[in-house]
This record gives structure tokens, sequence and C-alpha cells, in this order.
């Protein structure tokens, strides 16, 4: 599990009249990831552009080397001593969004290393709730069933499954945490194509009698579908 870090934040934003998608951009890229960049822990950034047609239309990933790194004194210090840059934008986001998670599976070709596959173009996430009941045989589907049928299929490149710890929005500028979490996984795939569906058989080989079980015992489902816009 090493290969991807220990933790992932993920941050949701979506510009309103206030503001533009430059403006937005201008912010992550001279302003907010060169603060975040030398923090040690932070892997690695990526920022990707919705292709669904859903909400909301960004989405920035930092890869962790452990989750703690979110709670680490440096990180902390940029949250509680915003720029005015920070202030002016969060401010007039429509939604802001910070979720933090922790790996619970990695997942790559056979025989293949992380350090030689090529950046996926479009990114899967699959935001799944569920019961405690069900969270135990969930698990089992993702690591027995679905994620070894996806690693042989072309156009798949790479995949993660992460547990939910900590929901943050911004209300009027300011952070709040989400109190009462649910339990909720989030699996990413990195992809050549735009979308899962359009891999070679994807329906015929993924719908099996356990997938149906597990996704009727869910709570919600949001798929999005993003392209890469940097890293």
């Amino acid at each position: 599990m090493s290969d991807f870090g220990l933790a992932i934040i993920m941050e949701y934003t979506e510009c309103s009249p206030l503001i533009t998608e430059d403006e937005l951009n201008d912010w992550y890229n001279i302003d907010r990831n060169p603060r975040y960049g030398p923090i040690p822990g932070i892997l690695y950034m990526s920022r990707w552009k919705k292709t669904d047609t859903e909400y909301p239309s960004w989405l920035t990933v930092y890869d962790l080397a452990y989750p703690e790194i979110a709670q680490s004194p440096a990180f902390i210090s940029i949250l509680t001593n915003p720029s005015a840059k920070d202030i002016s934008i969060l401010s007039r986001l429509q939604s802001f969004e910070r979720r933090i998670y922790q790996i619970v599976g990695s997942y790559l070709k056979p025989n293949a290393l992380l350090s030689q596959l090529a950046l996926g173009k479009y990114t899967f996430v699959d935001h799944i709730e569920v019961t405690p009941m069900h969270e135990i045989e969930f698990n089992h589907w993702c690591d027995d069933e679905h994620m070894p049928m996806l690693l042989g299929m072309p156009g798949w490149v790479r995949g993660r499954r992460y547990k939910l710890l900590e929901r943050y929005k911004t209300i009027l500028g300011q952070y709040q945490m989400d109190d009462n979490p649910q339990i909720e996984y989030t699996m990413i795939h990195e992809l050549e194509v735009e979308g899962l569906a359009e891999l070679p058989s994807y329906w015929e080989i993924v719908r099996t009698p356990w997938r149906d079980r597990v996704m009727g015992s869910t709570v919600k489902r949001e798929l999005r579908l993003f392209e890469r816009y940097s890293s």
C-alpha cells in the first residue's frame, strides 16, 4: 500500500458567479499548492476537472505519506493562518469541501511498478456509504472480486480504496467539521479512457450476483468522472 502513501485529502470546489475558473486555478497554482507542497509527508498533488454533468466541477487530490500529516503543525498553520487570497477565494466559492481518507487497498496490474506507469488521463471516483452490518462484506467483495476483475482490463491503469476519516465544509469562508460522518469508502480508478463503462466488456465482467447484493445494501453512492488538469 505504500506505493500510494497511506492517506489522501480530496478537495471539491465549485465556483460561483463571483469568481471565475481562471481565478480559482490561479489560487491553486500560485498561492495554495506552493504553500502545501513543501510540507513533509505531502507526496503528490493533482487537479482534475469534471467531464460528467454533476457538481462540484473541480477536484484536487493531495497524496499523503500517512493520515497524521493533515494534523501536523505545518499543515494546521496554513489552515489557521489563511492568506488574503485564501480568505477572498473561500468567501466567494459556491462550495468547498475537504475530505480526509485513509487507504485500505491499492491495486496495480501484476508485475507493474508504480514508478513505471503512465499517469491516467481520467479518474473515476466512486463514493459509497455502507451500513455497519454490510461493511465487512463490502471490503471482501472489493478485494476478492471487484478489483481483481479490473486488473486485467485494457485502459484501466491503477486503483485505490479509502475509508473516510474526516470531512469539512466552508460556511461563510470558515471551516466546519462534519460531526457525524457516515461510513464512507471511496474507490479511485485512474484510466486511459473516459469512464469505466467504456472499458471493453466492463459490464459483462463486473455485473455478478455478489456485486448486485453488495450494491443493493449500500446507503448512498456517488459516481464522478474527471479529466486530469494538472499534476
